[in-house]
């Protein structure tokens, strides 16, 4: 297991920031069973600092970003589409705002973008909104003092 857990870290700080990605439902089954791991505990253990203190600054944040993210569009009401996957894929919505840095006024201008071209991409509010408020839940677990 642990050999595992290492291997993905070592992936993580490896790579760049990957784009998110829209979870499918075999994907979120299996989300489900790792959650049952935390079961009664993740509002103790799903926040910035247990992550950083397990696995280290870069890969602590790299994995609550991922976990935020699979949590978030796994659980949420709004399943996007066959049609929101093509149309997400064959857009790189999230690469067409990448402005700024990780200061939480550059975080709400890229929220804003990324809403703006979800629409004129694609079409859909509730795809452009369902983006939006996965990125918002994810930015409030690594950064809580943060209001976007």
């Amino acid at each position: 297991m642990y050999q595992s857990l290492n291997a993905t870290i070592e992936l993580l700080n490896e790579a760049n920031d990957p784009n998110f990605n829209l979870a499918d439902e075999y994907f979120c089954k299996a989300y489900a069973k790792k959650s049952l791991c935390l079961e009664g505990n993740e509002e103790k253990c799903f926040d910035v600092e247990t992550y950083t203190k397990a696995f280290g600054i870069n890969a602590g944040v790299k994995l609550l970003r991922y976990d935020a993210l699979w949590h978030f569009t796994c659980n949420a009401e709004y399943k996007p589409t066959k049609e929101d996957k093509k149309c997400e894929d064959n857009n790189n919505i999230e690469a067409l705002c990448k402005e700024g840095d990780q200061s939480c006024e550059d975080i709400k201008k890229r929220l804003d973008c990324i809403k703006k071209t979800s629409m004129e991409k694609c079409g859909n509010e509730k795809l452009a909104q369902f983006r939006v408020d996965a990125y918002t839940y994810t930015v409030q677990k690594i950064l809580p003092n943060c209001n976007v």
